[in-house]
């Protein structure tokens, strides 16, 4: 059943601009492991660094509205529906969404990546403002991709290292974090942690 697409049904919306990342990095390395392992062998997609958007059919409605998105960004990080009404719509039918916020690039930014633990989160990043003249990176396990406006990149965000923007103009993008398709014991165990957060 490989590649066939997520359909749990969405929760409801629930948008925070607080990081949610189970267990905390301050979990013991041990116990990220056995989590880790199970959610691998539960997994209902691939466990590589980069993912392949067409099993998330939901990020084709986002490429669809980027300029809207864009436009209603200017309203503040945090994603709220009364401030950004078409983006929380539109992330309001998102499966196991755990987060949004809009991510200013600052021009110059040479960044490395928080330390992330655990795997039951998946980010996606659709690109609003990318300047032309611009370089936008990500490292992401052993490749680094570019952003490019209005597409999505699907990663795991514990394989993210760094980013850069080597322009003079600064880029954003709607950073979204949802929860890694799972099958049973995974789905019981992250429904528990992430929970717990």
């Amino acid at each position: 059943m490989e590649g066939a697409a997520w359909t749990e049904p969405a929760a409801p919306l629930r948008l925070v601009a607080r990081e949610l990342s189970p267990p905390t990095v301050s979990s013991p390395a041990w116990l990220t492991r056995q989590v880790d392992r199970v959610v691998a062998a539960s997994s209902l997609v691939p466990m590589t660094p980069l993912l392949d958007i067409r099993a998330f059919p939901w990020t084709c409605a986002l490429r669809g509205r980027v300029a809207e998105i864009a436009h209603e960004a200017s309203a503040g990080r945090s994603v709220e529906p009364r401030a950004h009404p078409l983006t929380a719509a539109l992330l309001g039918v998102i499966p196991g969404l755990v987060s949004a916020r809009f991510v200013p690039i600052e021009p110059g930014v040479h960044a490395m990546a928080r330390p992330k633990a655990g795997r039951m989160v998946l980010t996606c990043h659709l690109g609003l403002v990318i300047p032309r003249e611009g370089d936008l990176r990500l490292r992401v396990g052993k490749r680094t991709v570019r952003w490019a406006e209005g597409e999505t990149l699907m990663f795991d965000e514990t394989q993210a290292d760094a980013w850069w923007n080597d322009g003079d103009r600064a880029g954003l993008v709607l950073a979204l974090r949802v929860r890694r398709p799972l099958r049973q014991p995974g789905r019981w165990l992250a429904d528990r942690l992430l929970r717990a957060n």
